[in-house]
């Protein structure tokens, strides 16, 4: 017989297996331990697909799977192990980096033996590495320890063997307490069986609730029936009218600036009660629709656009910043700058950062550092704003704008006004570039020509003034039951686009391709 062809590719292989699992399946009983072991592979599942990983083979509670690149491998490890805790459970991972045969469909070769023992080698919470993914790992920011030098079994030599203690800066989850494990694992299976129960009370109720609805004529059909609020709209820029309303349960309550726009797609922070910050959801700009979903459980403190890149603030420590992909959610740096930070903006060959004491952090985008530190002379600091080569800095609190010219290391100019507020950006008409001042107590909205630093007339919004962005040659101002369109020389409040009933409008996203702005819903009391 002759023999079947084979194929060969290079490969990271990852290699996990729940630890103890034996005894945890005597603990639990048959049918407990497989609701606990679906919920392990669906999480597994969902780390491999979002790190691009291809699931080779599962068998009980190990799992077998290939990435093209190691940096990958490593963060979907390091990410599983950090999960699969929340159900109260450990794995041990193993990765290496070699050429694999793929003969009958079936991946083998020394590489894939080689893993296999690397995990073997593992203990709880541990994601253990060969010399090649270390070596080839560099885009991830791996931090290993020396794991000692290993006989594999089967396979020739010794290995050494490293144990990845960080990724990207934060550390890697230490085992759980036995009794804190156990502790999770009963409050899963609890939930599980409330979730069980709800779906046959909500059986039985929709039951009794069609023989109530056909007994009493429909009377109360209109609050039966009635469809799930709405939470993100879409305006036409061109014609001020909504256009499409989504009802996907993806809220923002009370959190401000929720929404913006980079590289082709549309960001939300999701933030709902009583859970507090959940993270971020991708979607598609044009149709709103939940690409992906980033669970977090830290809110940061400032956030940027620029360079091909979401950069946000305080996720790692008050001094931290985060280089995140916006296609894929990864994060691709972490570093720190002098001092909790404020605010950022991104400019035309820099990231600014400002601190909650004023200072001034030029950033390099490309080498992630920090080029030099000025002093932004303001003792309130409330926002930075990059204009050209001019950083304006709104020392809000004290009614003042400080204009900082990086060139000359000092302060240009300073603006005080009778308003307070927050700078939210600025506008360019026929050669006149205005700054936007939001005053949020006074709810007001106040125009500041850029070049002579005069403030024009406040405009009065009214109620429920929550934030504005400046596209299409206009302001947009989200306030409660309505997004007011500001323009004209006047300026003046030249549209007033209702909202849908109970949709209270608390942050807006301008998209330049389609002419539109997507607005999403507060929560928040309209007075």
């Amino acid at each position: 017989m002759s023999r079947v062809p084979s194929s060969r590719r290079l490969a990271t292989v990852l290699f996990l297996d729940i630890v103890d699992s034996t005894r945890i399946a005597a603990e639990l009983g048959d049918r407990r331990w497989r609701e606990l072991l679906g919920t392990f592979r669906q999480i597994v599942r969902t780390q491999l697909k979002r790190h691009r990983g291809h699931e080779e083979d599962t068998a009980g509670d190990g799992f077998f799977a290939t990435f093209a690149q190691p940096a990958d491998g490593v963060r979907a490890a390091v990410a599983i192990a950090r999960a699969v805790q929340e159900i109260g459970l450990e794995v041990r991972c193993g990765l290496h980096f070699g050429e694999c045969e793929t003969i009958e469909g079936q991946l083998g070769g020394i590489a894939v033996h080689i893993g296999s023992r690397i995990m073997s080698l593992g203990g709880a919470a541990q994601v253990l590495i060969t010399g090649t993914v270390r070596d080839l790992a560099t885009g991830a920011e791996v931090e290993v320890e020396d794991a000692g030098t290993h006989e594999l079994k089967g396979v020739p030599g010794s290995w050494q063997v490293w144990r990845v203690t960080k990724l990207e800066g934060s550390p890697l989850p230490a085992p759980l307490d036995a009794d804190q494990a156990r502790e999770i694992r009963a409050g899963h299976q609890v939930s599980a069986r409330r979730s069980r129960r709800r779906r046959l009370v909500t059986l039985g109720a929709a039951v009794l609730g069609l023989a109530a609805l056909l007994a009493i004529a429909g009377v109360l059909t209109g609050n039966l029936l009635a469809p799930p609020p709405v939470n993100l709209v879409k305006i036409d820029a061109d014609t001020n009218l909504v256009t499409s309303r989504l009802s996907d349960g993806y809220g923002d309550e009370h959190l401000p600036n929720a929404l913006w726009l980079v590289n082709g797609a549309l960001w939300q922070g999701i933030n709902k009660a009583p859970n507090g910050f959940e993270g971020f959801v991708r979607r598609d700009v044009r149709t709103g629709e939940v690409i992906q979903k980033f669970e977090l459980h830290a809110e940061p403190s400032a956030l940027a656009i620029g360079f091909g890149s979401i950069w946000f603030g305080g996720l790692k420590g008050p001094d931290s910043v985060q280089q995140w992909d916006p296609v894929t959610g990864r994060v691709l740096k972490t570093f720190t700058v002098n001092g909790s930070i404020r605010s950022m903006d991104a400019g035309t060959d820099a990231l600014w950062v400002l601190g909650a004491d004023g200072a001034l952090f030029k950033v390099d985008p490309i080498t992630r550092g920090v080029v030099k530190t000025f002093d932004s002379q303001t003792n309130m600091p409330g926002a930075v704003v990059a204009l050209g080569d001019k950083i304006w800095v709104c020392d809000c609190e004290e009614h003042r704008l400080v204009e900082f010219d990086p060139a000359s290391d000092r302060v240009s100019r300073t603006l005080t006004f009778a308003q307070a507020g927050f700078l939210v950006g600025l506008s360019d008409t026929a050669g006149a570039t205005t700054l936007w001042l939001l005053d949020f107590e006074a709810a007001t909205l106040t125009p500041i020509d850029a070049t002579t630093g005069t403030a024009g007339q406040p405009i009065g919004i009214g109620a429920n003034l929550h934030g504005a962005t400046v596209a299409f040659g206009a302001v947009w101002v989200v306030a409660g039951d309505k997004v007011l369109r500001v323009d004209g020389n006047g300026p003046k409040i030249s549209k007033t686009i209702p909202m849908p009933a109970g949709f209270s409008a608390g942050s807006i996203a301008a998209d330049p391709e389609t002419h539109s702005l997507w607005v999403a819903d507060c929560g928040c009391p309209i007075q």
